[in-house]
């Protein structure tokens, strides 16, 4: 006879033999895990879908001509009612409109303006250069004094104005013709001419009245 093994004959020695645990009754489930979202993966070969195109910008609006011809014409229109009101008035001024009537104002003549001559320096003693054995002298007087005005020239380019008011004594002139010119206050200018002799002094008198147009020669010393 064979004898049974002891580990065939029962559960090996030190194993739990305790029954397994039951579940309380009445006792739910766990519940699952909530799903994990994926993304989605396109597939190969499948059409990407391309975004709509953007609508292009439109063009700024350009400002139209009209109203910048509107602002010139008004400007030209100001200035056209500026000057012409400028010019009413100017020529109502002037008496061109009457004041009643639509009569035209005669225009005011206005006399030319009276040329009056250079009277020139009052008398005395005027030196214009040395007086030696060389030059020569003038003194000059006129009747009545004060009547005119007289100017002297010389070819070597002198000149002297005055005003025929006392008595004009003019020392150290080169000898030679001096010309004169006498402008009485009414009437037309007289010329002459008087001499100047080298080491003398020379009077000459010119009369404003009588009809006299020369210098008359009162003597050399």
């Amino acid at each position: 006879d064979v004898e049974p093994s002891l580990d065939a004959a029962g559960p090996a020695a030190g194993a739990d033999l305790s029954p397994p645990p039951t579940e309380a009754p009445g006792a739910a489930d766990p519940a699952p895990p909530p799903p994990v979202a994926r993304a989605a993966v396109p597939r190969l070969g499948a059409a990407t879908p391309t975004p709509p195109p953007r609508p292009a910008p439109a063009p700024p609006k350009k400002s139209g001509g009209g109203g910048k011809l509107v602002v010139a014409l008004v400007a030209l229109v100001v200035i056209g009612v500026v000057v012409v009101g400028g010019g009413l008035a100017v020529a109502w001024s002037m008496g061109l409109f009457g004041s009643g009537g639509g009569q035209v104002a005669e225009p005011i003549e206005v006399p030319p303006p009276v040329e009056t001559a250079d009277r020139g320096a009052p008398g005395g003693r005027i030196e214009v250069g040395p007086m030696d054995g060389s030059n020569g002298a003038l003194v000059l007087a006129l009747e009545p004094a004060g009547s005119a005005a007289v100017s002297l020239s010389s070819v070597t380019g002198f000149k002297q104005d005055w005003d025929g008011t006392g008595r004009l004594e003019l020392v150290g002139l080169s000898p030679g013709t001096y010309k004169t010119k006498v402008a009485p206050a009414t009437g037309s200018a007289l010329r002459g001419t008087l001499e100047v002799k080298a080491g003398q002094t020379c009077s000459y008198v010119f009369p404003t009245t009588g009809g006299e147009s020369e210098w008359t020669a009162q003597g050399c010393e």
